[in-house]
């Protein structure tokens, strides 16, 4: 498998992510439903606490894609949904903790709310091995 990573501007270096990669010959392709800060449980942990859920909810990518066969590394394309765009230093801080220097193509989406109250970070992935 080959992957490029295409950045024809560098802008976003500050910010933790590319423009797009290309893939060329990947066996799989993981497309992995957006996570968030929830326990086994599915109950909303760390209300309000936009770094803690940003922690969780890497770990629980983490856990998703590993069950996958996948790693963050693998990951190409992120969506992040996040209440509050005024926090977005504060996710990108953490996710950067994650993403060990990894570049995934990235869109934010700031939003009013997300599925359940208190929850303030949802990050989807698609990873390709």
């Amino acid at each position: 498998m080959e992957r490029e990573q295409i950045d024809p501007w560098m802008w976003q270096e500050p910010y933790g992510f590319s423009h797009a990669w290309r893939v060329r010959g990947a066996d799989e392709i993981v497309f992995v439903s957006g996570q968030a800060s929830v326990d086994a449980d599915g109950q909303v942990q760390h209300p309000d606490d936009v770094a803690a859920q940003t922690r969780l909810t890497y770990e629980n990518l983490q856990t998703v894609l590993a069950r996958s066969g996948a790693s963050l590394q693998d990951v190409v394309k992120q969506t992040v949904y996040l209440v509050g765009t005024e926090h977005l230093g504060e996710f990108g801080q953490v996710a950067a903790e994650f993403l060990q220097g990894h570049r995934p193509a990235q869109t934010v989406v700031g939003c009013e709310a997300l599925a359940l109250p208190g929850m303030r970070v949802e990050v989807e992935v698609i990873a390709v091995r």
